[in-house]
Protein backbone atom coordinates (compact mmCIF):
# COMPACT_ATOMS: atom_id res chain seq x y z
CA UNK A 1 0.00 0.00 0.00
CA UNK A 2 1.00 3.65 -0.69
CA UNK A 3 1.35 6.36 1.85
CA UNK A 4 0.39 8.73 -0.44
CA UNK A 5 -2.97 10.71 0.36
CA UNK A 6 -6.11 10.09 -1.66
CA UNK A 7 -6.81 12.57 -4.32
CA UNK A 8 -10.80 13.49 -3.62
CA UNK A 9 -12.55 15.21 -6.00
CA UNK A 10 -13.33 17.96 -3.79
CA UNK A 11 -9.74 18.52 -2.77
CA UNK A 12 -8.96 18.44 -6.67
CA UNK A 13 -11.79 21.13 -7.40
CA UNK A 14 -10.27 22.85 -4.59
CA UNK A 15 -6.93 22.83 -5.88
CA UNK A 16 -7.56 23.65 -9.40
CA UNK A 17 -10.14 27.03 -7.80
CA UNK A 18 -7.04 27.86 -6.65
CA UNK A 19 -4.97 27.55 -9.51
CA UNK A 20 -7.58 29.82 -11.87
CA UNK A 21 -7.40 32.65 -9.14
CA UNK A 22 -3.86 32.99 -9.25
CA UNK A 23 -3.86 33.11 -12.81
CA UNK A 24 -7.16 35.62 -13.86
CA UNK A 25 -6.08 38.44 -11.28
CA UNK A 26 -5.47 42.19 -11.71
CA UNK A 27 -4.20 44.38 -9.27
CA UNK A 28 -6.50 47.45 -7.81
CA UNK A 29 -4.35 50.81 -8.76
CA UNK A 30 -7.04 53.34 -7.88
CA UNK A 31 -7.31 56.99 -8.50
CA UNK A 32 -9.07 59.38 -6.12
CA UNK A 33 -13.00 59.03 -5.13
CA UNK A 34 -12.58 55.42 -6.41
CA UNK A 35 -14.48 52.61 -4.93
CA UNK A 36 -14.36 48.74 -5.44
CA UNK A 37 -16.71 46.26 -4.35
CA UNK A 38 -17.11 42.33 -4.28
CA UNK A 39 -17.09 38.88 -2.08
CA UNK A 40 -13.61 38.03 -0.72
CA UNK A 41 -11.79 35.26 -2.27
CA UNK A 42 -9.24 34.83 -0.57
CA UNK A 43 -5.74 36.76 0.27
CA UNK A 44 -2.42 36.62 -1.20
CA UNK A 45 0.80 37.93 -0.87
CA UNK A 46 3.40 39.94 -3.29
CA UNK A 47 6.87 41.36 -3.31
CA UNK A 48 7.21 45.73 -4.55
CA UNK A 49 9.95 46.61 -5.59
CA UNK A 50 9.81 49.55 -3.34
CA UNK A 51 7.76 48.57 -0.44
CA UNK A 52 8.98 44.77 0.37
CA UNK A 53 5.72 41.98 0.60
CA UNK A 54 3.08 43.54 0.59
CA UNK A 55 -0.30 40.88 1.68
CA UNK A 56 -3.79 41.77 -0.83
CA UNK A 57 -7.01 40.08 -0.76
CA UNK A 58 -8.40 38.67 -3.74
CA UNK A 59 -12.45 40.20 -4.40
CA UNK A 60 -14.77 38.89 -7.13
CA UNK A 61 -17.24 41.34 -8.15
CA UNK A 62 -20.41 40.57 -9.40
CA UNK A 63 -19.50 40.13 -13.10
CA UNK A 64 -17.18 37.48 -11.80
CA UNK A 65 -13.34 39.48 -12.14
CA UNK A 66 -11.00 38.57 -9.72
CA UNK A 67 -9.19 41.91 -8.65
CA UNK A 68 -6.05 41.72 -5.82
CA UNK A 69 -6.24 44.80 -3.46
CA UNK A 70 -3.35 45.95 -1.86
CA UNK A 71 -4.15 45.71 2.46
CA UNK A 72 -2.37 48.96 4.12
CA UNK A 73 -2.49 48.87 8.26
CA UNK A 74 -5.97 51.14 8.03
CA UNK A 75 -7.44 48.05 5.53
CA UNK A 76 -6.23 45.06 7.25
CA UNK A 77 -6.75 46.81 10.98
CA UNK A 78 -10.78 47.18 9.68
CA UNK A 79 -11.17 43.83 8.19
CA UNK A 80 -10.14 42.01 11.43
CA UNK A 81 -12.19 44.07 13.64
CA UNK A 82 -15.24 43.77 11.18
CA UNK A 83 -14.69 40.07 11.45
CA UNK A 84 -14.11 39.68 7.71
CA UNK A 85 -13.05 36.10 6.02
CA UNK A 86 -13.78 34.51 2.88
CA UNK A 87 -17.32 34.91 1.56
CA UNK A 88 -17.44 38.54 3.27
CA UNK A 89 -18.83 41.42 1.41
CA UNK A 90 -16.40 44.87 1.45
CA UNK A 91 -16.82 48.04 -0.09
CA UNK A 92 -13.33 49.90 -0.19
CA UNK A 93 -12.84 53.84 -1.34
CA UNK A 94 -9.95 55.62 -2.40
CA UNK A 95 -9.93 59.19 -0.72
CA UNK A 96 -6.66 60.08 -2.20
CA UNK A 97 -3.31 60.63 -0.50
CA UNK A 98 -3.34 63.23 2.39
CA UNK A 99 -0.66 64.26 4.77
CA UNK A 100 -0.62 63.17 8.47
CA UNK A 101 -0.42 65.54 11.32
CA UNK A 102 2.98 64.62 11.76
CA UNK A 103 3.63 65.72 7.65
CA UNK A 104 3.94 61.82 6.39
CA UNK A 105 1.72 61.38 3.31
CA UNK A 106 -0.54 58.02 3.27
CA UNK A 107 -3.28 57.03 0.95
CA UNK A 108 -6.65 57.37 2.92
CA UNK A 109 -9.11 54.83 2.57
CA UNK A 110 -12.67 53.98 4.15
CA UNK A 111 -14.30 50.14 4.03
CA UNK A 112 -17.40 48.59 4.93
CA UNK A 113 -18.31 45.05 5.62
CA UNK A 114 -20.96 42.90 5.25
CA UNK A 115 -20.78 39.18 7.17
CA UNK A 116 -24.30 38.47 5.77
Amino acid sequence: MSNLPTVTNERLAALKARAALSQEVRLWKPVQGEMIAGMIKGSGTFNHSLYGEQRTMLLEDESGTITSVILTKYLMTGLRQAGAGVGSLVVVTFHGKEISKTGHAFNRYSLEVDNG
